[in-house]
């Protein structure tokens, strides 16, 4: 390989130096391991030098680390594409917005990364009843949002055929429970709700997620937790708890990305900050995240999803 690169390099030598006159030039081409030429490394002078088998075996060494380097790039390169695609997916598979005559429902998603473990998703049971999920899998990024969408494969059936909002959750716990081995530690807080326009009644389960906010009839409630976070034993307690109105209701869910935004680190004073723009609408809690986010380029720690539930 000496040899032939030696002979290369001569008859480079010859070339340039022919036509830039006396001197010396020697040129080592870039190849990925294909040996498909990313481009030459070059040594030259004016003044005539001549290149050792030494001096040949470094600039082979060098054109080796940057043919690596270019390959880290384009490897980088060809993994932000697929990331993106994947990020791309998950979005595709989140509710979009629900707007008919007896409600409205949606929502906003902002990953700290390409992926999230955040996952919300609502349907129409029925003629009065709607379901509606917001989860929140431990940890970021691509293990998180693995475990976000197999929960979401099974929403479909769960919320549409069992319904009620404990056999749901349990099932959840269940399959999440059993998909990871014993080893790997992972849990998920959640939110599910049950909305009967008809009969005005608001079923729910929170398995440890931030507690949701609900304008009741003038009154400002929590949706507190009922239960642990799911996946982290195999047969959690499970309970529901159950909310009657009479005229419409506003709900808000989120993940608790939301709690660190702007930077409190008090836990208990972000979550009354939520209560009083949730309650005054002085600035609606879209317009605040964007406010935050994309005008102010705050960086947040965790990723955010907000759920947001009116009835008409």
């Amino acid at each position: 390989m000496i040899e032939d690169i030696t002979k290369d390099a001569a008859t480079r030598e010859m070339a340039i130096t022919q036509i830039s006159g006396s001197g010396c030039f020697i040129g080592i081409p870039i190849m990925d391991k294909n040996e498909n030429v990313y481009g030459t490394l070059c040594a030259m002078d004016s003044d005539p030098y001549q290149f050792t088998d030494e001096h040949i075996r470094i600039l082979k060494s060098l054109t080796s680390i940057l043919s690596y380097v270019v390959e880290l790039e384009n490897a980088e390169k060809k993994m932000s594409t697929e990331l993106a695609k994947a990020k791309a997916i998950q979005k595709s598979v989140l509710s979009p917005k629900m707007d008919d005559e007896h409600i409205q429902i949606e929502g906003v998603y902002y990953p700290t990364h390409y992926l999230s473990g955040d996952m919300y998703s609502w349907y129409k049971i029925d003629s009065s009843r709607y379901g509606i999920m917001l989860i929140d899998v431990m940890g970021h990024g691509v293990s998180a949002s693995l475990i976000s969408m197999a929960l979401r494969s099974l929403m479909t059936n769960l919320i549409l055929k069992v319904i009620d909002p404990v056999d749901v959750c349990k099932e959840l716990n269940k399959q999440l429970y059993k998909l990871l081995p014993s080893k790997i530690i992972s849990y998920a807080t959640g939110i599910y709700l049950v909305i009967d326009t008809k009969l005005k009644t608001i079923e729910y389960v929170n398995t440890g997620h931030p507690p949701g906010l609900l304008k009741l009839d003038g009154d400002l409630v929590d949706i507190e937790p009922t239960s642990t976070a799911i996946g982290l034993i195999e047969a959690p307690e499970i309970s529901k708890k159950t909310f009657s109105y009479q005229k419409d209701i506003d709900i808000l869910l989120y993940t608790d990305g939301l709690l660190e935004l702007d930077g409190e680190k008090s836990l208990q004073k972000n979550v009354t900050k939520l209560s009083s723009l949730f309650i005054n609408q002085n600035i609606s809690i879209f317009d605040w995240i964007e406010t935050q986010i994309i005008e102010k380029s705050t960086e947040f720690p965790d990723d955010i999803s907000i759920v947001r539930v009116k009835t008409k």
